[in-house]
């Protein structure tokens, strides 16, 4: 398995829109982590790595 990011890396950060952890396919709410990035993740955060959960396709490329 592949090493996972530093936050720092992704540029995580607080999400402004439709864009952010908790409708992303990486993350892991159960943890509290994701597949991608290292340590606590919260669901109200972003990052570039985000990839919507079926039914987020909404969001356009300008809701990071």
């Amino acid at each position: 398995m592949p090493a996972k990011l530093s936050k720092e890396m992704v540029n995580y950060r607080p999400a402004k829109k439709e864009r952010r952890c908790g409708n992303c396919t990486a993350f892991l709410p159960q943890e509290g982590s994701c597949t991608r990035v290292e340590g606590r993740i919260e669901p109200f955060m972003v990052c570039d790595r985000w990839t919507p959960l079926k039914g987020s396709e909404g969001a356009r490329p300008d809701e990071r």
